[in-house]
């Protein structure tokens, strides 16, 4: 009996250890900080990361060196030098890198792994960041994860609980743990799929 429940516990931690979670960031220019630099140079909805692995071990120098010609174009995963400034920096890349790769990843490894697996995406909300937007009662999307896997609970995070969710143009989204979206980075859309 004992056997068939570690079985079991392992057969549930395998199934969820590999989903795909992909992050992205949203151009909003009522919004603050990235984000607003975001619409500020015309970039829609940007790769924050990939999350479906948490370094438990220091990275070491695997992620010092980011081969940027790997992210083409470069507004698909773009970084900011600070919250204040348009400039250019791979520094989410590298933090990225370090708090993500897989311990046999190198940082080219974890960036081809990354823009495989979320540049053309579809999957279903594991969590969404807001703006609350008050005057038209919207929870405006700043920020989503989107994973493989149906998740049971979406997490929302500074979001109102009796808003409807709308992104910073104007689609309105459902957060039901059934809907799946995509995502193309090349052509800057995020959609009901």
């Amino acid at each position: 009996m004992i056997w068939l429940a570690n079985v079991c516990f392992l057969a549930l931690r395998l199934s969820s250890a590999n989903s795909a979670l992909c992050a992205y960031r949203i151009g909003d220019r009522e919004g603050t900080g990235y984000h607003k630099l975001m619409a500020e140079i015309h970039i829609k909805i940007s790769l924050h990361g990939e999350f479906s692995h948490i370094q438990k071990k220091k990275s070491g120098g695997k992620c010092d060196n980011i081969d940027l010609s790997i992210i083409q174009p470069l507004r698909m995963w773009y970084s900011f030098k600070s919250e204040t400034e348009h400039e250019f920096s791979d520094s989410l890349q590298k933090h990225e890198c370090k708090k993500h790769r897989f311990d046999d990843e190198d940082s080219n490894a974890f960036i081809m792994r990354a823009m495989n697996t979320c540049k053309d995406f579809s999957g279903y909300l594991h969590t969404v960041y807001c703006r609350v937007d008050d005057r038209n009662r919207l929870n405006v999307v700043r920020e989503v994860i989107l994973q493989d896997r149906i998740r049971s609970n979406i997490r929302k995070n500074g979001c109102h609980a009796s808003y409807q969710f709308a992104m910073p143009w104007g689609l309105r989204i459902n957060v039901l743990n059934r809907q799946e979206y995509s995502v193309n980075l090349t052509t800057e859309k995020f959609f009901i799929a």
